[in-house]
């Protein structure tokens, strides 16, 4: 019988550079892994061309991420 190894595969982008990445903090704030491997902390806002290179899922959690804070915004500045 045969035992599975469970190992992680990395998807590398076409040029072999790593995809951006994005973790979400439970304070509001995020962070960015550029192509390069570097992580930006607590970013407010993502660049338009970072975030179309996103997958589907993360760019749905911030869309709904922004949807909750300038709903917040505007109902306290209502």
């Amino acid at each position: 019988m045969q035992t599975k190894r469970d190992t992680s595969i990395k998807h590398l982008a076409p040029n072999g550079k790593l995809p951006p990445a994005v973790t979400f903090h439970r304070d509001g704030t995020l962070s960015f892994r550029d192509s390069e491997g570097r992580w930006t902390h607590h970013l407010a806002a993502l660049p338009a061309r970072t975030i179309m290179k996103l997958n589907r899922i993360t760019r749905r959690r911030l869309w709904y991420r922004n949807f909750k804070v300038e709903r917040a915004w505007a109902e306290a500045n209502a």
